[in-house]
């Protein structure tokens, strides 16, 4: 069985909050569009004032639907429990997971905020549903954008530029053709997997 398979298996979504029942953790995975950005260094300093739990940012441009954001976040925490992590860090981890990159850099160069960065992922972890729902009101009042889950899924454009950023070929989408109902879910099945390489190439 693929290992997005077995981390998938024990998890339930709920709303926007996904419980991790084998890590005892809530998984919370929101979107907004319209971002203005004045200065990301200034945005991430006053969501840490305003929230203290594990919360990471992306461009949502290239997140491939909230199963992406989940399996990267499974994975991270399967990383840290096992001790085969690649950071220190815990947001980190899930941002290398998610990219599907070893190296921080190239990770956020990736998937990561940039100036221009109108539409944003944000993922993070509470212990439980209660608290995530008070999280989730002081992050959407803290990201400078309009809440809308809608940029975490898969568009025309977004599809043609999530095959080239992780360089996905067309033998790539031949070879899982089978196995998917449509060529935008055996997009994600493959980005799952390549991002899956990092805990079994380490």
């Amino acid at each position: 069985r693929p290992l997005s398979d077995a981390l998938f298996k024990n998890s339930m979504e709920i709303r926007n909050m996904i419980e991790l029942y084998e890590f005892n953790k809530v998984l919370s995975i929101l979107g907004f569009k319209n971002v203005q950005i004045a200065s990301i260094d200034a945005l991430l300093t006053k969501m840490r004032m305003v929230v203290d739990i594990p919360l990471q940012f992306f461009d949502a441009t290239f997140i491939a639907s909230k199963k992406h954001l989940l399996f990267a976040t499974l994975s991270a925490l399967t990383a840290f429990e096992q001790d085969y992590r690649i950071s220190e860090n815990l947001e980190v981890e899930i941002l290398l997971y998610a990219s599907g990159h070893r190296q921080i850099s190239k990770a956020i160069k990736m998937i990561g905020l940039k100036q221009d960065t109108s539409e944003i992922a944000v993922v993070f972890l509470t212990a439980t549903p209660e608290e995530a729902e008070k999280m989730e009101m002081k992050i959407s009042k803290t990201v400078p954008g309009v809440r809308d889950d809608s940029v975490l899924g898969l568009q025309e454009g977004k599809v043609e530029r999530l095959i080239n950023a992780f360089d996905v070929t067309g033998r790539e989408m031949e070879a899982v053709a089978n196995d998917t109902e449509s060529p935008w879910e055996s997009l994600v099945k493959i980005i799952i997997e390549r991002s899956a390489l990092l805990a079994t190439n380490r």
